[in-house]
């Protein structure tokens, strides 16, 4: 049976119920609106894709969709409609206990290695996930309406694994919606593409994160304002940062360790990218954080360090406007391969380094 996990954190302030501006939505009225209305309509996807960026709230807005989906009593508000958050179905959908919802993710695999290397770690959806997948929706729904799958980061399905679900969303059985979750969807196959509606999350305004949190109940005006500030229009990231201290403490020690690793010697530089190469979800998370430093080093360049994501004033202008821009396509290209499973992310992180 394929992982399927927990999708979301407890939160130490939380969501009254009747609350329909869901935590992970902040922002994203107009999908939502979209999705209500698809469902009012009777004019459902048989897939959809949700793209864009990780901590956008994709994943939160797929579960809230499948709760729409399934709910018995659902809401109604002058702009649009909400699960009740009360009913069994809602319920065991939070739970992630749900007989007619899947949410299938990535499980743990290895990248390719020498002879004399440890295994990487990669995260990969197998074809046996896929198949089970296409057994449970072959199915009549058990206690729900309909029978619903969610994807997580798709992106990473094998090779196989695309092939399989390509079937299922050719020929589509009855009753059954699909939900594909990417953060890298140019790497899925243009026919899978093709066949889903496709969804864009874009990031959101700093305010309207900050008045989020505020509605849902955070008091703490300087934690709210950091942890927006340090989001960078990513809901989901505010979100955690107010839940998790140790998170914010964790992406600030990555810029100290960034910092630091610029000043050594090559050697030390691919010494450093072997370890990071041992876990490739957390080597995507380093360089997501490394982004942030050299997007705030550019803002200082040209004369806006108060628009920097970091504390304003720690910047040296060490590099040129133009060092920076390419350090930042590295870093994004660098990001990208990794998530690839096929690619060796030990000699990507060094030929990074060496261009570093």
């Amino acid at each position: 049976m394929p992982k399927i996990s927990r999708h979301m954190a407890e939160l130490d302030w939380k969501l009254e119920i009747g609350n329909w501006k869901f935590y992970l939505l902040i922002g994203h009225e107009r999908i939502w609106n979209f999705l209500t209305q698809s469902v009012a309509n009777e004019r459902l996807a048989h897939a959809y894709l949700f793209v864009g960026s990780s901590g956008l709230g994709k994943k939160k807005a797929a579960v809230e969709f499948a709760k729409l989906l399934q709910c018995d009593n659902p809401k109604d508000s002058p702009k649009n409609t909400a699960p009740c958050q009360e009913c069994r179905n809602c319920i065991l959908i939070e739970r992630n206990q749900h007989p007619d919802v899947l949410l299938i993710e990535s499980l743990s695999g290895q990248d390719h290695v020498n002879e004399n290397d440890k295994p990487i770690k990669a995260q990969e959806i197998k074809i046996e996930q896929i198949r089970f997948l296409q057994h449970q929706v072959s199915l009549s729904p058990y206690s729900g309406r309909r029978k619903i799958v969610i994807i997580d980061s798709a992106e990473q399905m094998t090779q196989e694994a695309a092939n399989c679900l390509l079937k299922t969303l050719e020929e589509p059985p009855q009753k059954s919606v699909l939900v594909l979750i990417s953060s890298a969807w140019q790497r899925l196959l243009a026919t899978i593409i093709s066949r889903c509606q496709l969804i864009k999350f874009l990031p959101v305004k700093s305010e309207l994160i900050i008045k989020g949190l505020e509605d849902l109940g955070g008091k703490n005006k300087a934690k709210i304002l950091q942890a927006a500030r340090f989001a960078c229009g990513r809901p989901g990231v505010a979100v955690r940062i107010l839940n998790e201290p140790q998170f914010l403490t964790k992406n600030i020690q990555m810029t100290e360790e960034l910092e630091s690793l610029l000043k050594k010697n090559l050697a030390e530089k691919l010494k450093y990218a072997k370890d990071l190469a041992q876990n490739s979800a957390e080597a995507e998370e380093v360089l997501d954080q490394w982004i942030v430093w050299f997007r705030d080093q550019l803002l200082s360049a040209m004369g806006r360090g108060e628009l920097a994501v970091l504390d304003e004033g720690i910047f040296k202008n060490i590099f040129s406007p133009r060092k920076i821009s390419e350090a930042i396509k590295n870093i994004s290209l660098t990001q990208n391969l990794i998530g690839d499973g096929s690619f060796n992310a030990r000699l990507i992180l060094e030929n990074l380094m060496i261009k570093l």
